[in-house]
Order: structure tokens, then C-alpha cells, then sequence
């Protein structure tokens, strides 16, 4: 046990549950929705935007566990090496590379 835990066991605890917890997508969405429209007037395309962020923030996640392997990529998210690098492309991801 480090001198934190012994110093704030309810917050070691509570910090620990959070890190078991899976995160819940749908209030996560729901909540960054009600965000938008709160600091917006509805502006367009709200879908488009956010299927985009999705996209990237998925695409971007999974190249950094997979190290940049394209194919291993691929195969976790369920779509064929070739539709990987049109949405690599697509997004410009390759150019943070």
C-alpha cells in the first residue's frame, strides 16, 4: 500500500472502482449532445460531425494499442485492411504519423 492509499483510502477506493468500471458510450454521447447544444444555436450536421469524431478518436485509439499495425487494426475493428486505410486517409490520420 503507497502513502497515498494509507493517507486517502476513500479516494484510493473510489478512484480503484472507477478504474473496474467500463465506460458507459451511450451517456457519454448523450451527455457531450447536451453539451453541444448548449453552447451552439443547433448549428448543421451535428451527425456527421460527430460520427467523425467518433471515427477518429476509435481509429486513433486502436492504431496506438495495435502499435500501427494496419492489419491487426483491421481485424479489431472488424473492417478489411483496404476500408482501414481510406478512413486513415480519409480523416488525414496518416499525417499525424
Amino acid at each position: 500500500m503507497t502513502a497515498n492509499n494509507k493517507a486517502y483510502p476513500k479516494q484510493s477506493a473510489l478512484l480503484h472502482k472507477r478504474a473496474k468500471r467500463k465506460p458507459n458510450i451511450e451517456k457519454e454521447i448523450k451527455q457531450l449532445v447536451k453539451q453541444y447544444f448548449s453552447t451552439t444555436n443547433g448549428g448543421n450536421n451535428l451527425h456527421q460531425a460527430l460520427i467523425t469524431r467518433v471515427e477518429r478518436a476509435l481509429l486513433e485509439a486502436v492504431l496506438k494499442q495495435t502499435q500501427d499495425n494496419q492489419s491487426e487494426a483491421a481485424r479489431i475493428l472488424g473492417i478489411s485492411r483496404t476500408t482501414l486505410r481510406k478512413k486513415i486517409t480519409r480523416l488525414e490520420l496518416d499525417k499525424l504519423r
